[in-house]
């Protein structure tokens, strides 16, 4: 495996982990304590999805489906979203 390799292997390995099992940072008092993902940590997880080719198709009644209805009825606007599939989810 080459550099190259090794330090994407590496970045995906620890975006992973800070996913799955959150990050431990320091509080006001330096005490460390275990946070659940921020957004940017998501927003930096689907970057590299995108990066990698990785993309979902979003359907109704799927995770996607809902979380775009929600950001819409809380005013958010969309420029252009993908059509929705009438299939099921695979991942629910």
């Amino acid at each position: 495996m080459n550099t190259k390799q090794q330090l994407s292997e590496a970045l995906d390995q620890a975006l992973l982990d800070a996913i799955k099992n959150g990050q431990t940072v320091l509080d006001a008092e330096g005490n460390p304590v275990k946070i659940s993902p921020t957004a940017k940590m998501l927003e930096v997880a689907i970057k590299r999805l995108s990066q990698l080719g990785i993309t979902c198709e979003i359907t109704s009644g799927g995770r996607q489906a809902e979380i775009i209805k929600e950001l819409k009825e809380r005013g958010m606007k969309f420029r252009a979203l993908p059509a929705v599939s009438t299939e099921s989810d695979i991942f629910q």
